[in-house]
C-alpha cells in the first residue's frame, strides 16, 4: 500500500483577544472607516490601516459586533468596540501560516494585538485546521458509509461518477474532510505545490487532504486556550481524531463494528506527527461526574420498554405508552410500599437524588 506524506500542519487559525482598546486606535479605525465609505474613490483609497509593516484594508461593511473589519494577504482582523465580545478576532491565512510557520505566526499576531489593546491582551484560539497532504493508491471510491466508525453524519462528495472526497460531522464543533486536493487547488495556492515537490511530488499526480477542523468547544475540552496550548497539544489533538472520534475500519461482517480492524490506510493517518513529535499524555480533561455512558443506558431502557409492549398486547409505540408505563409502574410500587419510601412520587425524587450523588452531579 502506497502512503507518502507530502506536507502537513495548520491550514487555518482563528484566535480571539480581549482586553481595552486603545482610544488612539480607536480614533484611527474611525477615521479610516469613514475615509473607506467615501464616494470619492481617491479619498476611498485612503481607507488603509498601518500597523507595524501591515498596511490593512479597511473594509465598507463590518458584521454583527464586529465595526471594522481589516484585511491583509497575511490575516483578517475583525474590531469589536462592544463589551461582552472578544475586542480583536484575528483569522490567520493559510499561505502565512504555511510559508512563515505557527511559531513564527503566533509571536507575530500577539505583537499586532498589542498594538490595538492596552496592556497584555488575553489570547484565546477560536478555531483550528489541522490537515496531512499525501499521495496514496488507497480507491476512497469504495469506502462505504458504514465502514467509517464514528457517531457523526458522514457524507459522500461525488463529482462526474467519481468520488472527490468525504466529509464527517459537517458543520459540527468537530469535522473532518478527506478531499483531493489538486482539484481543489487555486492559482493564488500554487505555494502547496513547493511543498509537496520538495517532498517527491510530481506534477500530475493526486493529492489528498486529510483536515479536522476543531472550533472552541472541543478546543476548550483539550484544555487549548492560547497558540501555546496548541503546540504544546498538537499531538494529543490529532491521536484524538484518528483515534477516538473517527476511524476507518476494514469489514469483515462482524456485528460489534467498534471490534473491526483498522483500514491500513487509516493507521498511516492515525501515525502522522507534528512539531517535535511528542505527546503531553493529557488530552481532555478528566470528568469529575460518573454518569454512565448513553451506550448503557439506552439499549437496556429499550429492552425494557419492548418487553412491557409486548406483555401488554402491543405492537408499537404510540402517544400513550409512557403514560401507561408510569401508570403501571406506579400501581406495581404503591402496592409493595418499596422499601417503605412512601409514595411513588416521593420514592422516585429519593432514587432520583440518590443516583445524583452517586453520578457527583446537582
Amino acid at each position: 500500500m502506497l502512503f507518502k506524506e507530502l506536507h502537513k500542519g495548520i491550514d487555518s487559525l482563528y484566535v480571539s483577544y480581549k482586553g481595552e482598546l486603545k482610544e488612539i486606535m480607536l480614533n484611527e479605525l474611525e477615521h479610516k472607516w469613514q475615509l473607506a465609505q467615501s464616494a470619492d474613490l481617491g479619498e476611498r483609497a485612503k481607507g488603509v490601516l498601518q500597523v507595524l509593516e501591515h498596511r490593512f484594508c479597511m473594509e465598507r461593511i463590518g458584521r454583527k459586533h464586529y465595526h471594522f473589519i481589516l484585511k491583509d494577504n497575511w490575516m483578517q482582523i475583525e474590531v469589536s468596540k462592544h463589551i461582552g465580545f472578544p475586542t480583536l478576532y484575528i483569522q490567520l491565512r493559510s499561505e502565512f501560516l504555511n510559508v512563515k510557520g505557527i511559531e513564527y505566526a503566533k509571536a507575530h499576531v500577539r505583537n499586532i494585538a498589542e498594538q490595538f489593546i492596552e496592556g497584555m491582551p488575553d489570547e484565546t484560539v477560536s478555531r483550528v485546521d489541522i490537515f496531512v497532504d499525501f499521495i496514496s493508491d488507497m480507491d476512497f471510491g469504495k469506502i462505504q458509509d458504514e465502514d467509517w466508525i464514528t457517531r457523526n453524519l458522514v457524507q459522500k462528495n461525488i463529482s462526474g461518477g467519481v468520488c472527490c472526497g468525504w466529509d464527517i460531522g459537517r458543520r459540527s464543533e468537530l469535522s473532518m474532510r478527506l478531499y483531493d486536493k489538486t482539484a481543489e487547488i487555486k492559482i493564488e495556492q500554487d505555494y502547496f505545490k513547493e511543498f509537496w515537490r520538495k517532498a517527491g511530488w510530481v506534477e500530475g499526480q493526486k493529492v489528498w487532504r486529510a483536515e479536522f477542523q476543531l472550533r472552541r468547544e472541543p478546543l476548550k475540552q483539550f484544555s487549548i486556550h492560547s497558540v501555546c496550548d496548541l503546540i504544546k497539544f498538537i499531538n494529543d489533538i490529532w491521536q484524538h481524531c484518528t483515534n477516538k472520534w473517527l476511524r476507518l475500519s476494514v469489514p469483515n461482517g462482524t456485528i460489534n463494528r467498534t471490534r473491526l480492524k483498522t483500514n491500513p490506510w487509516w493507521v498511516e493517518i492515525q501515525n502522522v506527527r507534528f512539531g517535535d513529535g511528542k505527546f503531553t499524555g493529557v488530552c481532555q480533561k478528566p470528568r469529575k461526574d460518573r454518569m454512565p455512558e448513553e451506550k448503557r443506558i439506552y439499549p437496556q431502557m429499550l429492552g425494557y420498554l419492548c418487553s412491557h409492549l409486548a406483555c401488554n398486547g402491543q405492537s408499537d409505540i404510540n402517544p400513550n405508552t409512557m403514560p401507561h408505563l408510569i401508570r403501571k409502574l406506579e400501581e406495581f410500587f404503591s402496592k409493595r410500599h418499596f422499601e417503605g419510601q412512601g409514595s411513588f412520587n416521593k420514592m422516585i425524587k429519593t432514587k432520583i437524588a440518590e443516583k445524583k450523588r452517586q453520578y457527583n452531579i446537582k
